[in-house]
C-alpha cells in the first residue's frame, strides 16, 4: 500500500470554548484531487487552514510528505493556497504575479523566465503576461493566480472555494479547465466547497463535514448512491424520505412498514450495518429514481398519490406528489424526451409512482 502524501491524526481545533474540529482523521494520496465538502460553519476550511499552515492545531498532527507540520508556518510547507478572491496584486502585471512566488528560491533569472513562460502556456495566457488583473476577466484572474500557486512547484495545492465568485457558466467552464489542470501537473489538490456539484465533479474522493466532525469520505459515486447517514443522503442533492419501521430482512432485501403509504421493499447489504426487526429506518430514494407506473407495470413498490406540482427545467420537469402518510411532498425528475408519458401524467389528478428495491437506500431513522 502507498504511503499517502497527507495524514491527519486526531485533529481537534478550539476557538476558546467553541470546538470547530473534532478529533479527525484520514489520508490523501499523492496525485489525488480530494474535496472538503459541507455547510457553512462545519470546519472544512479550518481544517484547510491548518493544512497550509495559518492555523495550528488544538491537539492531533499533521504529516506531510512523512514529516509532522502541524507546528510548522507556511513558508516551512510543501504546501501553497489559492484563496477565495484570488489575492492576485493589482499593481503587478500577469507575468509579475506568477514570478512573485520565484524570489525566495535560488533560480536564476532565465530559469524564472522559463517557469513564468510555462505557466502562461498552461493557463493559456501566453499573450497576456503584460497585462494588469484589472484588464482581465473573472475567469482569467482565477487561473492566473493557480498558475502563481503552482509555479513554486508545491506537492500540495490548496485551494478554498476558488472558483465561488465566478457566474455559473463561467464557473462549470473552470471546474473542466481545474480537473484538467490538476491531471496535467500531478500534484494533489485540496479543495473546499459548500457547491455539492462542483464537489461531484471535479473530485477523487469526498470528505463530507458537518458540526466539526467527518461524517463520510468516499468517491462522488458512492457518497450519491450510497450514504452512510440520513445526514449525507439529505445534504448531497435532493432526495425523498419514508420513515417506518423494519419489518424483516434477509441477505438481499428487507421490508419497510411505512405506515399509511405502506409496506417498502430495499436492497439490504448486512454488511453496511447490522438490523434488528423493530428497527426505526429510513428508505431514501433519489427522485431520479423514481417513476410513474401503470396498471400494467409489475413493480415491488407502488405508491399512489394526488400530483400537487411541477417546475419545467427546459431539459427535464421536476413533479410533486403528494402521498399519504409522507410529511414531505415526493419529488421525481421526469426527462422531458419522455413527453407522450409526461403529459399523460400532468393530465392526472391522481397518479402511482414506483421503483424498484435496488433504487432505495436503506438507513438509519
Amino acid at each position: 500500500m502507498t504511503t499517502p502524501l497527507v495524514s491527519i491524526r486526531n485533529v481537534s481545533k478550539s476557538f476558546g470554548t467553541f470546538q470547530a474540529l473534532r478529533d479527525i482523521s484520514f489520508d490523501i494520496q499523492a496525485g489525488e484531487f480530494f474535496s472538503m465538502l459541507g455547510p457553512s460553519g462545519c470546519g472544512k476550511t479550518t481544517l484547510l487552514r491548518m493544512l497550509g499552515g495559518f492555523d495550528m492545531p488544538t491537539s492531533g498532527e499533521i504529516f506531510i510528505d512523512g514529516k509532522a507540520c502541524a507546528q510548522l508556518p507556511p513558508n516551512r510547507r510543501p504546501t501553497n493556497m489559492v484563496f477565495q478572491n484570488y489575492a492576485i496584486f493589482p499593481h503587478l502585471t500577469v507575468a509579475e504575479n506568477i514570478a512573485y512566488g520565484l524570489r525566495t528560491m535560488n533560480l536564476s533569472r532565465d530559469e524564472k523566465a522559463q517557469i513564468v513562460k510555462d505557466q502562461l502556456a498552461m493557463i493559456q495566457l501566453s499573450a497576456l503576461g503584460h497585462r494588469k488583473p484589472h484588464e482581465l476577466s473573472g475567469g482569467q484572474r482565477q487561473r492566473v493566480a493557480l498558475a502563481r500557486a503552482l509555479a513554486r512547484r508545491p506537492k500540495l495545492l490548496l485551494l478554498d472555494e476558488p472558483l465561488s465568485a465566478l457566474d455559473k457558466q463561467l464557473r462549470e467552464d473552470m471546474q473542466l479547465e481545474l480537473r484538467e489542470l490538476q491531471r496535467n501537473v500531478g500534484i494533489s489538490f485540496v479543495f473546499v466547497t459548500h457547491d455539492q456539484e462542483e464537489a461531484l465533479a471535479l473530485s477523487d474522493r469526498i470528505a463530507i463535514l458537518s458540526e466539526g466532525e467527518v461524517m463520510q469520505i468516499d468517491t462522488p459515486s458512492r457518497i450519491y448512491e450510497r450514504p452512510v447517514s440520513r445526514e449525507v443522503a439529505a445534504f448531497i442533492g435532493s432526495i425523498n424520505f419514508f420513515p417506518g419501521k423494519l419489518m424483516s430482512f434477509d441477505r438481499e432485501n428487507a421490508v419497510v412498514d411505512a405506515g399509511r403509504a405502506g409496506r417498502i421493499l430495499v436492497r439490504y447489504d448486512p454488511k453496511e450495518g447490522a438490523r434488528s426487526a423493530g428497527d426505526p429506518v429510513v428508505v431514501a430514494v433519489r427522485p431520479e429514481k423514481i417513476g410513474f407506473a401503470d396498471c400494467s407495470t409489475a413493480v415491488a413498490n407502488r405508491l399512489s398519490g394526488a400530483l400537487i406540482a411541477r417546475s419545467y427545467l427546459g431539459d427535464r420537469n421536476h413533479v410533486f406528489v403528494r402521498v399519504d402518510g409522507i410529511d414531505k411532498p415526493v419529488a421525481l425528475v421526469m426527462q422531458n424526451a419522455h413527453r407522450n408519458q409526461a403529459e399523460t401524467v400532468f393530465g392526472s389528478a391522481s397518479v402511482s409512482i414506483c421503483w424498484p428495491p435496488e433504487n432505495g437506500i436503506l438507513l438509519s431513522a
